[in-house]
């Protein structure tokens, strides 16, 4: 049996997507657990409703404490499925995600398998499409950067998520690396799963959009910490390589420039200059030299092509 977990905050314009994808899957023998989380809009209704139709395989719990985490333990600790599949009441499965990746654990012994997904994202009206790729060649690595799936994407043994205390409840971002993390420093075994089998939807909502300059440098403390006490502990443990450590920093180097481009059309001042100049300042960065020539070409590029659109 297994356990498809989904909180729910505000969910109403897209809760019912989510929820069909759940039922929609292809292997039988499953729960779904809906968790409302402190929602103002009609999301509870409709999430009664579905425990009303179908009573015996969605049940509807409620989580007073506010954040995602606490809604997912809030699930986690009612799941009587040994794996756990958390779902974003935005995102959505595709039917044979759950059956395939049973399958792939159960073939390698695995206690987290990893997914790839496609992200969709509205630009300007218009749906763009992408792939969001796991780093399957090093586990470490791909923690590093990022790359080790997402929420949605994963697919998490039960057993092992009670093990490390579940998520994290005091963390406001980079909440499913936390987890992972924690999971990796207890041996759990990995699995990749190449193909796209969760539908991640950007909304404007979203935190990594966020354009509230205190919640940015929240996110970006969240992240830098994260990756410090990730390299602490592999140097502790003598696995920090050269290329896991420039790995890492060329990751924290990235997301501050990225963040400093959007403090730019955001912010007139604020905050988030101010912050990123300090923490590029004491943070010692171990960065190639070519990766510093490709950033300065793009960005090179990218200032002339504003140029020439400006002066048309």
């Amino acid at each position: 049996m297994f356990s498809i977990i989904i909180p729910c905050f505000n969910s109403e314009k897209f809760v019912r997507r989510a929820v069909e994808s759940a039922m929609r899957q292809a292997r039988s023998g499953y729960e779904i657990i809906l968790v409302d989380n402190n929602s103002s809009d009609n999301t509870l209704s409709i999430l009664q409703e579905y425990s009303k139709n179908y009573p015996s395989i969605i049940k509807v719990l409620h989580e007073h404490k506010k954040g995602a985490p606490a809604a997912r333990n809030k699930g986690l600790l009612e799941a009587k499925g040994e794996w756990i599949q958390f779902l974003d009441s935005d995102d959505e499965l595709l039917p044979d995600k759950i059956e395939r990746q049973i399958k792939l654990a159960e073939k390698s012994n695995a206690d987290i398998v990893v997914g790839d997904s496609y992200v969709y994202k509205v630009v300007e009206g218009e749906i763009v499409t992408s792939i969001r790729s796991a780093e399957s060649s090093n586990i470490w690595k791909g923690l590093l950067t990022s790359k080790l799936g997402i929420t949605s994407a994963n697919l998490w043994k039960k057993k092992n998520l009670l093990e490390v205390g579940g998520w994290n409840e005091s963390k406001s971002s980079s909440q499913e690396y936390d987890l992972l993390f924690r999971l990796l420093k207890k041996n759990a075994r990995v699995s990749f799963c190449p193909t796209p089998l969760t539908i991640i939807h950007m909304n404007v909502n979203s935190i990594s959009n966020s354009k509230n300059d205190k919640r940015i440098v929240e996110i970006l403390d969240n992240n830098l910490h994260l990756r410090t006490e990730i390299k602490e502990y592999l140097k502790s443990e003598g696995k920090l390589t050269k290329e896991l450590n420039q790995a890492a920093d060329m990751f924290i180097y990235i997301t501050m420039l990225r963040y400093s481009t959007i403090a730019k059309v955001f912010f007139e001042k604020g905050i988030i200059p101010e912050y990123i100049r300090k923490t590029m300042k004491e943070t010692a960065l171990d960065l190639p030299v070519i990766f510093l020539i490709k950033v300065f070409t793009r960005h090179t590029i990218t200032e002339i092509s504003k140029l020439f659109k400006s002066n048309k």
